[in-house]
């Protein structure tokens, strides 16, 4: 018999496998010739990569909570997302940024 845990991961494993649209995170992009890594700055990735093909930016709450459990915000912080399509063959990349800095590249699956 089988430890339920063994069966959990197994099928957790073959569920991954099936996910056709979601995203993979990487920690670099190559533009230009060169790798962007984590934590640039959005200006440099916009000079090297050049103009996305889609960009969202939001304004985000930041909030501080009290030992009671009570929050409040104490201030906003800017969130922007660059979507490139990277050209025939290779999936397109979405690179979040949080107040200008790198904070994550991911691959999309799917176009």
């Amino acid at each position: 018999m089988r430890k339920p845990s063994l069966i959990i991961g197994i099928v957790l494993t073959i569920a991954a496998g099936f996910s056709g649209g979601a995203a993979r995170a990487q920690d670099e992009l190559r533009c230009g010739g060169k790798i962007i890594d984590l934590g640039v700055d959005l200006a440099y990735v916009l000079d090297l990569c050049g103009a996305p093909k889609e960009r969202i930016v939001t304004e985000e709450p930041i909030r501080a909570r009290n030992s009671s459990g009570a929050s409040w915000v104490i201030g906003t912080t800017r969130i922007e997302r660059l979507t490139y399509d990277r050209g025939s063959g290779r999936f397109p990349a979405v690179l979040d940024f949080e107040d200008g800095k790198l904070l994550r590249i991911e691959y999309l699956m799917s176009r």
